[in-house]
Parts: C-alpha cells; sequence; structure tokens
C-alpha cells in the first residue's frame, strides 16, 4: 500500500491544535484533511488554497516532505479540493493558486462537479522567470477561480493604480482617450479594473524577507481574491495557512476566518499579531465555531 504524502499525515498528538484565536478568526496545525472533514456541509463563503508544489521543498519539521509521484500528490489533491467543494457555500468563491500543468488535471476535477462553475484563470507574472530546453520560457502562475451554483455568487469590482513608467513616470497603458474618465488616486494616477493577467504584483516575497520554512505569498494577491468575492463578515479559509497571508488579509478587512498549516505556524502568528494587530483571545468567536460540526 502506498501511504498518503506527509503533508496529509495524521498529527499523532491532536487531530487540531488551537496555535492562535483572535476576534475575527482561529489558526490551527492541523492535517487540512482533519480539519476541513470537521468543517460543515455549505458553510464557508471563501477558499483560497496555495498548497505545496511538491517540488521538494524544505518545510523544517519532519511532519512535511514534498516530494512524491505525480500519481500520490494529484490523488490527494483530489481529496482536499472534494472536501472544499462540500463545505463552500452555494455562491461562494474558491482560488486555486499552482503552477500551470498541475492547474489543467485541477481544473479537470473541479469540473467534474456539476455544482462547481468556472470563472477565470488568472495569470500572475513572474518577474522572474527561468530557461527551459525546448519549451516556451514559464512566466506566470496560475490562479482559479471557481463558484459554487445554488445562489449568485459575489463580485465586486477591484481597482488599482495603472502602470507608470519607472523612469519618466508616464502611463504605459493607452486608454483611447477615455483617461479623463478613470477614477483616479491621490497621486492622479488613475485607478483601472483589474483582468485576469496581474503583472503588478509579483507571486514571490523577496528571498530576504520570506522564511525558507512556509509556503508565503505577497498579501495583495490573496487580498484581492477576498475583495472581489466576498462581503464583510463573510468567513475565509486557507487549508495551507502558512505565513497567513490571507488570513491577514481578512482580518484587515473584517472577514472572518480559518486557518490551518501543518508545518511550523510562528511565522503566521507573529504576522497576526504583529502586522495585523490583531488581539489574541482564548476562545474562537462564535461566527467561526458555528461552522465546525459539533
Amino acid at each position: 500500500m502506498i501511504s498518503k504524502p506527509s503533508r496529509v499525515r495524521r498529527n499523532k498528538f491532536s487531530p487540531l491544535t488551537l496555535k492562535l484565536a483572535t476576534s475575527k478568526g482561529a489558526l490551527y496545525q492541523a492535517d487540512c484533511l482533519d480539519l476541513l472533514k470537521m468543517i460543515k456541509e455549505d458553510s464557508i463563503d471563501c477558499i483560497f488554497a496555495d498548497p505545496p508544489f511538491n517540488l521538494g521543498k524544505d518545510y523544517g519539521t519532519a511532519r512535511i516532505q514534498d516530494k512524491f509521484h505525480s500519481v500520490i500528490y494529484m490523488n490527494w489533491t483530489r481529496e482536499w479540493l472534494d472536501e472544499c467543494v462540500r463545505i463552500l457555500k452555494p455562491g461562494g468563491s474558491m482560488f486555486i493558486y499552482h503552477m500551470p500543468h498541475r492547474q489543467l488535471p485541477i481544473w479537470n476535477h473541479l469540473n467534474t462537479f456539476e455544482e462547481m462553475q468556472f470563472r477565470n484563470w488568472i495569470a500572475i507574472k513572474m518577474k522572474n522567470g527561468f530557461p527551459v530546453t525546448n519549451r516556451l520560457h514559464p512566466a506566470h502562475y496560475g490562479l482559479l477561480y471557481f463558484v459554487k451554483k445554488g445562489r449568485k455568487a459575489k463580485f465586486h469590482v477591484v481597482r488599482h493604480p495603472s502602470p507608470i513608467c519607472r523612469h519618466c513616470g508616464g502611463l504605459i497603458r493607452d486608454y483611447g482617450g477615455y483617461r479623463k474618465k478613470y477614477r483616479v488616486d491621490s497621486e492622479q494616477i488613475p485607478l483601472v479594473r483589474i483582468a485576469d493577467i496581474w503583472d503588478d504584483v509579483s507571486p514571490q516575497i523577496h528571498k530576504k524577507k520570506r522564511p525558507k520554512s512556509i509556503n508565503e505569498l505577497p498579501t495583495i494577491i490573496s487580498e484581492r481574491a477576498i475583495l472581489l468575492s466576498t462581503n464583510k463578515g463573510d468567513i475565509v479559509l486557507d487549508p495551507f495557512a502558512g505565513g497567513a497571508s490571507t488570513l491577514s488579509a481578512a482580518e484587515k478587512h473584517n472577514r472572518y476566518w480559518i486557518g490551518c498549516e501543518l508545518g511550523i505556524t510562528v511565522h503566521a502568528k507573529r504576522r497576526l499579531v504583529e502586522d495585523s494587530e490583531a488581539k489574541q483571545r482564548k476562545r474562537i468567536p462564535k461566527q467561526v465555531r458555528r461552522v465546525f460540526k459539533s
């Protein structure tokens, strides 16, 4: 029998260990499947998942290994995706961040669910790519955006400052004579709607600022997903919390949140307490508590 990846191996001490509670959420050190299976059906408004990529990354703990046969890895991926579909509310949104060649089977699997509807493949441009022999230069990561049918999905327009030339300070894009119709920020730069190509953000935090033992995306990526698909008071779940960028964005914008991380949680706790100024408390908020089974 082939064992599951250690990323989903059972915690021998406790299925769920609460590491931090605030007025808006709860961070658990746990196997993501243990946590997902304890959540009620149709109870989460938004899921943002940035899973381990199966590239052999060292997460600094024996609990996690990150290099398995592709078949094993994708079987595990389908398992946690199934649970995410189950717990997502009708009208809720799901965002999956991964490399393009992994996004294809993920898209195929989610598309087998009658209740799931594909919205967008968001391309997040790499700032520093790398050459690959006999292939096109890989230049983006993918962010899949699905919604669950049954209710009208929430959608809000999210805007960002138009890109400008770092040398002359002029606008890079041509707005066809309609520039005056755009809203502007404090520096009079047009605010444009985000599209399905994000070339104004980096998919990576600079190595000097990024702990080696965690997965961590820049907050702006999950923040945009949260702002375009949720309302204040909604519940956001991240099954691979890493450095808590998703949880921090949810806390900042008055969404409730649930985070799960099998590995080291000290960086996530520090980010939530210091950067987000979240106040620790002993009990998780009732809005979060009620989504769990007994």
